[in-house]
């Protein structure tokens, strides 16, 4: 049963909303990145699009075939979600080599499978919806990355959260440079169909009309 109470409540679903100029501007980041880190933090209120944006960021991604494309969520274990998806991913070539590294916990298996990709001319993409709270693993994933990137490593960071929150990461140290150091994109809550009819195609939105 659709929540009355949701912001989005009588609207059409933002899945129908593609926003690909936004989108193509963060595809042109990654197309650039070379050697680096790059976070970055996609907000705006519920309702407005943001898991809808990021899945289809993500499928974008996967027909590139020089990226490893990997979705999170903020509850994951995401170490093990990380290398598990690099190896269903790689190439048998690059599965073969990761089938040989030695490492003592998943976090450096999680070092040495990017360093393995980088080697290969591989870059990693990682998506991770529901990123509302400043938590320790998402802390020693950024900070892993970071160190990745720079050891020229490239790897690309979306995280989609709620912009009421953000002051909970500003407001802790071990995140405020990162956070502030990243890249931010808010994303509009569409509030009327009239609105909405601007993003749809002409026949669809004049069906909308008639309805």
């Amino acid at each position: 049963m659709i929540n009355p109470f949701n912001p989005g409540f009588g609207n059409i679903s933002p899945s129908c909303i593609k926003r690909p100029v936004l989108q193509q501007k963060l595809l042109d980041q990654a197309d650039q990145l070379h050697g680096a880190f790059l976070p970055v933090f996609v907000d705006g209120p519920r309702g407005c699009g943001k898991t809808v944006f990021l899945n289809d960021l993500g499928d974008a991604m996967l027909d590139r075939d020089d990226w490893i494309t990997i979705d999170l969520e903020l509850g994951d274990d995401f170490f093990s979600t990380l290398v598990g998806a690099i190896y269903y991913q790689a190439s048998a070539t690059v599965s073969e080599e990761l089938d040989s590294l030695s490492y003592d916990t998943p976090s450096e298996m999680f070092a040495k499978y990017v360093e393995t990709l980088t080697k290969h001319q591989q870059q990693l993409f990682i998506t991770v919806d529901e990123a509302n709270q400043p938590t320790d693993a998402l802390l020693k994933l950024l900070q892993l990355c970071q160190q990745l990137g720079h050891d020229g490593n490239t790897i690309m960071m979306v995280l989609a959260g709620i912009t009421s929150r953000m002051p909970q990461f500003l407001g802790d140290e071990n995140f405020s440079s990162l956070v502030q150091n990243s890249q931010r994109l808010t994303l509009p809550l569409i509030r009327s169909l009239k609105a909405i009819n601007k993003f749809l195609p002409k026949d669809t939105a004049s069906l909308n009309r008639k309805s």
